[in-house]
């Protein structure tokens, strides 16, 4: 039998292995995304796969006008083929490992923090992008840095105001980018973006379009998400926002009036 203090040491051991487990990096070997082409009825049936198997992610919304990708954790990926074979959808392997494809995205290379070495065709931390802010701002006159909120985890969402126009009150077009935390070629294009139109040529159309209004950019409007896609789970999508519910954080969609609070095609833990 075992000693009352052996079976204390036990109850330690097993809970500090819960807590490993709770808070390990979340991972995706050998999960696949199929892309599908529903037609018709075949819509209704690939809802009624979400239904029928809850942990998969829809990566794009149901459409008869372009593929729908599904990712597909690995337990499940028996079963969802089977399913769309007896229903008759045609379906191709589009990431054969999912988790391949993410640590492919993260180039091994030194942290990029200054416009000298900052290269466009990679992806960036929330540090390499904060210190590429500071550095479009001190670099060029007609860029200035704004902060436009304070995230839930109180990290700061800060604009770039890019124009030339003399007018104390030019009119603005605001673009915000990764509102989705896990899709960070959003990110990249609100940089590249700001790079296009910095270095814009006197005479050039954009270099005009600066003469006449104000274009704020926001590169990462959901700044705890981005920083969690980073450190504990590639696939997430929300806020971190704790609303007090089982599923942690918000889909910012949610912050607009169109089509607000419509039907969520994935699992409240991964969207």
């Amino acid at each position: 039998m075992y000693s009352t203090c052996q079976t204390s040491n036990m109850k330690v051991v097993i809970f500090l292995a819960l807590l490993a487990v709770a808070s390990a990096k979340r991972l995706f070997h050998q999960d696949q995304v199929l892309r599908v082409e529903p037609r018709g009825y075949q819509l209704k049936v690939i809802e009624n796969l979400g239904k029928r198997f809850p942990n998969i992610d829809y990566w794009t919304d149901l459409s008869e006008v372009r593929p729908v990708d599904i990712h597909v954790p690995l337990v499940y990926l028996s079963a969802v083929k089977s399913f769309l074979s007896r229903n008759r959808i045609d379906y191709e392997i589009f990431i054969e490992d999912l988790q391949v494809a993410i640590d492919n995205q993260k180039s091994d290379r030194p942290a990029q923090m200054s416009l000298a070495t900052f290269d466009y065709n990679v992806y960036h931390t929330m540090d390499e992008i904060t210190a590429w802010m500071s550095e479009m701002v001190s670099t060029y006159s007609f860029v200035n840095l704004d902060n436009v909120g304070v995230s839930f985890e109180g990290r700061s969402i800060d604009a770039l105001r890019i124009t030339h126009s003399t007018s104390s009150n030019p009119p603005q077009f605001v673009i915000d980018c990764g509102l989705h935390a896990r899709e960070w070629v959003s990110h990249s294009t609100c940089l590249y973006t700001v790079k296009y139109l910095v270095e814009a040529e006197p005479g050039s159309a954009e270099y005009n379009i600066l003469n006449e209004m104000e274009i704020v950019v926001i590169p990462i409007a959901n700044p705890d998400g981005y920083e969690y896609t980073w450190t504990d789970d590639r696939m997430w999508r929300k806020t971190r926002s704790d609303t007090g519910h089982v599923c942690m954080g918000v889909d910012p969609n949610r912050n607009w009036d169109a089509n607000w609070s419509g039907k969520c095609m994935s699992h409240c833990n991964i969207i």
